[in-house]
């Protein structure tokens, strides 16, 4: 039943993953150039260069702020790795382990000296 439970949601967090993927393309492009923009703006010695990239650099953080669907895949990814994790390891036999003969070492101890 658990392992029903957990292919349901799995397949629920991939169509939701496949949904969002326009959204999470936007998000890693404004992010990437959030993170140019602040690049940029380090290396540039000119006033009006650094009120450019200001510009840009806000204008992408708004955008990557705004982006809640891909938020939404960011975490059916998650629970995408959350459900492969779990049912990989619900598929492993338990092992076995042997007598330890050792496990009453007294009890062997007192019967070799007596």
């Amino acid at each position: 039943m658990k392992k029903l439970l957990l292919l349901s949601l799995g397949f629920i967090a991939i169509l939701v993953a496949f949904a969002s993927i326009g959204p999470l393309a936007v998000l890693a492009l404004s992010l990437a150039i959030a993170g140019g923009s602040i690049y940029l703006f380090n290396r540039t010695t000119s006033s009006l260069l650094k009120v450019f990239y200001i510009f840009v650099g806000g204008i992408s953080a708004i955008t990557a702020v705004s982006n809640v669907p891909a938020l939404l895949g960011l975490i059916a990814l998650y629970a995408v790795y959350y459900v492969y994790k779990n049912i990989k390891a619900t598929d492993q036999a338990p092992e076995i382990t042997a007598v330890d003969p050792f496990a009453s070492f007294e009890r062997e101890w007192a019967n070799l000296t007596k």
